[in-house]
């Protein structure tokens, strides 16, 4: 009997399989990530698999990157492999928390502590004269409690894009684009910070 005939005639067989296997996926897949096919066909079929399995993901995930709506973090998780600008930007170790916190939509307030407490989204009301719901929108544009630090901070930043909505003023603040506005918004949060503090104390 001829063993190295049977031996090579498995060989032949299994990169036969792995072949068809392969062949099933899309085309432009695999011209898309230049795969070797000869490479690949010789790593065996289970690690040939696998390879294609994670090209094909990692394309479905920048896929999906692209199609991210704009928002505060876009930028954040846009470039992944960078740390943000105000990471380095802000030397303090609060306004980097803070702003941090804003840019994450997790300052506190009636809206997000009432989220834990599964208090009705009507009743998550500010305590100031308003009565309106404590959103982070309420809190840098309209809450009578931060008033003088609209009129120091937020609104002088608002002349350069007037008539836009709460949310496309809220993007245009947290967005990082510019260092100097990053400052005085990061500001305005330790400011926040410190007033929901002592108005916790006084309770």
């Amino acid at each position: 009997m001829d063993w190295k005939n049977i031996k090579a005639s498995k060989h032949t067989t299994s990169r036969l399989v792995m072949f068809r296997y392969l062949s099933r996926s899309p085309l432009v897949i695999l011209t898309r990530f230049t795969i070797n096919m000869e490479a690949l066909l010789s790593s065996g079929i289970k690690k040939a698999k696998q390879i294609v399995k994670q090209r094909i993901e990692d394309t479905e995930y920048q896929t999906d990157l692209t199609s991210i709506q704009n928002m505060a973090v876009r930028s954040f998780v846009k470039n992944l492999m960078e740390p943000a600008k105000y990471l380095t930007a802000l030397e303090a170790k609060g306004s980097r928390r803070a702003f941090t916190l804003a840019r994450c939509l997790a300052l506190p307030s009636a809206e997000l502590e009432g989220k834990y407490k599964n208090t009705p989204f009507a009743e998550r009301l500010c305590s100031c004269p308003l009565r309106e719901i404590e959103t982070i929108e309420h809190m840098f544009f309209t809450c009578p409690l931060y008033e003088a630090a609209h009129k120091e901070i937020i609104f002088p930043l608002m002349e350069s894009i007037p008539r836009r909505s709460e949310g496309k003023r809220l993007e245009f603040l947290l967005s990082d684009a510019d260092t100097k506005i990053t400052c005085q918004v990061a500001r305005f949060c330790v400011m926040i910070l410190r007033l929901r503090k002592l108005n916790a104390n006084q309770l």
